[in-house]
């Protein structure tokens, strides 16, 4: 699963995500997945299937023509319990946002 960006909950509308699955799952393996590993509250999943860009890659003295491959998006509706914590795309924890954080601090230590 992969989660591309979502829009924010807020108090009337439940908070919402959308994952990139394998095209062989169904909306039934995407909310059990979620439920049981992560211990989410999904209430609704909605799946789009998607074909793969056929490209023409023109070489001196042939054509070659490709295709990425087919891939599926998951939309999947959260219980109203679930809040919004306001982090976007931050996750504690990885290695990259703490030298961020660490660079900001120093930044406000110079400036005061």
């Amino acid at each position: 699963l992969t989660p591309p960006p979502a829009p924010p909950a807020t108090p009337p509308t439940p908070a919402n995500a959308i994952f990139r699955i394998q095209p062989q799952m169904t909306k039934h393996e995407v909310k059990e997945y979620l439920t049981k590993i992560y211990n989410l509250p999904v209430v609704h999943v909605r799946t789009q299937n998607y074909l793969g860009k056929r490209m023409k890659i023109i070489g001196k003295r042939k054509i070659a023509y490709a295709k990425r491959p087919d891939y599926k998006k998951a939309f999947v509706t959260f219980d109203g319990t679930l809040a919004d914590t306001g982090m976007g795309s931050q996750v504690d924890g990885l290695p990259g946002q703490q030298q961020e954080e660490e660079g900001e601090e120093q930044q406000q230590q110079i400036e005061a």
